[in-house]
């Protein structure tokens, strides 16, 4: 199964007023000229200021294509998990596309569009000398998070972890590197970002990610049926011209297909949900499936695509720890 990432101009059909209750947003943005948008200021790669100040990225593009397909100009107002619903009810902003989470208690508050655009999951990340494995090692620990997010109050609750809770990720992220907590918790996609950077390149991203949740745009709660709801929902029609990040693939064990399937000629090696393709060794073992026709190690036989035909699934995460020194350290 494929998770696509709507991250292009939207096709979208620009709908008239008939049919629907009203359209005060639609017809504020019009005699306007201009539509206000809600986005994130500090999280790549769906929305970060370049180093010209700009904001740039994945939502901020698709709030440029829902501008373009209304023919406005836009505004862009950086917003905070804090504050983004709070933004929305005060009209501050027509609409945001904030990385929120689709939960039942915020449809309480805004009009969430459907379909959802993109999805992830809680995980932490901390200094690789810590050598942390499960969540419970933060149990009475110090852990840096942002302010507002859902998952603060279960993850606190269950794990005992004591919350140092930041407006914004860059405060938390340079807590984590003066010491001052343990791990930063927040979302996975966004941690995988960062880890891409050098200046993190003593830290990973150690556990398995928990509470994955779909993602979904916010509008104001009693225009979600009207045109302008309708009309952001729309994205369901969406063509993929550009892209920022490809395609983010799942298997029914969350592990990857790796070696050559039962097709002569033919090597798979496809990543599941995060992380596996990052390693070094998969591109040692795919070399030796090429070059010999046997990798000789124990891990492919085990993630061969045959296994969901056989209901042999991988049983439990096979991560770049079993993999350091050689594919091959631990059998699965």
């Amino acid at each position: 199964m494929f998770k696509k990432l709507i991250v292009a101009a939207l096709a979208f059909t620009v709908l008239g007023a008939g049919g629907f209750a009203k359209a005060d947003t639609f017809d504020k943005i019009k005699k306007r000229g201009k539509i206000i948008v809600g986005v994130k200021p500090d999280y790549k790669p769906w929305g970060f200021v370049d180093p010209n100040g700009k904001l740039i990225g994945l939502e901020i593009d698709l709030a440029g294509d829902v501008a373009k397909a209304l023919g406005v100009e836009i505004e862009l107002v950086p917003v905070q998990t804090a504050n983004r619903m709070q933004f929305l009810q005060q009209g501050k902003v027509d609409m945001f596309i904030a990385t929120m989470t689709d939960r039942a208690d915020r449809r309480e508050v805004v009009g969430t569009t459907v379909p959802n655009y993109y999805s992830s999951g809680t995980n932490a990340m901390a200094r690789k000398s810590l050598k942390l494995k499960d969540w419970g090692d933060l149990r009475g620990k110090p852990v840096c998070t942002k302010q507002g997010s859902f998952y603060n109050k279960p993850m606190s609750e269950e794990f005992g972890i004591k919350l140092m809770a930041f407006v914004g990720n860059a405060e938390a992220k340079q807590a984590l590197k003066d010491n001052c907590c343990l791990a930063w918790m927040y979302d996975d996609s966004s941690i995988q970002n960062n880890l891409q950077d050098p200046q993190w390149a003593d830290f990973e991203m150690p556990f398995v990610t928990r509470d994955a949740a779909s993602w979904g745009i916010g509008v104001p709660k009693d225009e979600q049926e009207t045109a302008f709801g309708r009309f952001i929902s729309g994205i369901d029609d969406v063509r993929i011209l550009r892209s920022w990040a490809g395609l983010s693939s799942e298997t029914p064990d969350m592990q990857a297909v790796l070696g050559e399937p039962d097709i002569e000629g033919v090597f798979v090696a496809v990543s599941a949900y995060k992380g596996f393709m990052t390693s070094p060794a998969v591109g040692r073992v795919m070399s030796q499936l090429l070059i010999y026709g046997n990798a000789n190690d124990p891990v492919v036989e085990p993630l061969h695509l045959r296994r969901f035909q056989t209901g042999e699934l991988v049983p439990e995460p096979l991560t770049n720890q079993d993999l350091s020194g050689g594919v091959g350290s631990k059998k699965h």
